[in-house]
C-alpha cells in the first residue's frame, strides 16, 4: 500500500463524458460512484464504447465544504450530451502523474504527496489564484473494485495538470 511516483508526463486533449455534481467531502462515495454507473449504461444506450478506465474530474475543491467534481468516462470523440450528461475533453499538456495503491480513503493523503512534490521541486500546477479551481485534476479508477475486491490491491492513478510543457 502506499504511493508511487511522482513523474511528469505529455499527454493529448482526451474526450469524455460525464455528470457534474456539487457537494461536500462526505458525499463523495455516496454520490459519485452511482453516477458511473449511470454514464456506463447511457454510454451503453448509444452504442457508444469507453475507451479507458473511469475518472473524477475535480474542478474546484475548496476545503470540506464545496467540491465542484465529475464522475466521467473516456470516449473516442466528442458527442453530444443532454441535459443531465456532459460532453467535454480533458487539456492536452504536461501532468503530474502518481498511482495510489488501496483503499480510497487514503486518496486524500495520496494527492498532497504530488502536490508537495510539485512545491519541492519548482513544478507549478494549473490552479486558480487561490489554489481552489483546478485546470484538470483527476482520480483515475485502474482497479474495479468488483472485480478485485480486496482494497489493498485498488489502484488509483491521480494526475494533475501543470503549467506550461505542452
Amino acid at each position: 500500500m502506499g504511493t508511487d511516483g511522482p513523474k511528469l508526463e505529455l499527454r493529448d486533449e482526451r474526450p469524455y463524458v460525464g455528470i457534474r455534481r456539487q457537494l461536500s467531502r462526505p458525499e463523495l462515495g455516496e454520490v459519485l460512484g452511482p453516477l458511473l454507473g449511470e454514464l456506463f449504461g447511457w454510454l451503453r444506450e448509444r452504442g457508444i464504447e469507453a475507451t479507458g478506465a473511469p475518472f473524477f474530474r475535480y474542478r474546484v475543491v475548496d476545503s470540506d465544504a464545496h467540491l465542484e467534481v465529475e464522475a466521467a468516462i473516456p470516449v473516442a470523440s466528442r458527442i453530444f450530451g443532454d441535459e443531465r450528461v456532459v460532453c467535454d475533453s480533458l487539456p492536452g499538456g504536461r501532468y503530474l502523474v502518481s498511482v495510489h495503491q488501496g483503499p480510497f480513503e487514503g486518496l486524500r493523503d495520496a494527492t498532497a504527496f504530488p502536490k508537495s512534490w510539485a512545491d519541492e521541486n519548482g513544478v507549478v500546477l494549473k490552479t486558480s489564484r487561490d489554489g481552489t479551481a483546478w485546470g484538470s485534476r483527476l482520480e483515475t479508477y485502474l482497479t474495479d473494485p468488483d472485480r478485485e475486491p480486496d482494497p489493498e490491491n485498488w489502484m488509483t492513478e491521480i494526475a494533475i495538470l501543470t503549467e506550461g510543457g505542452a
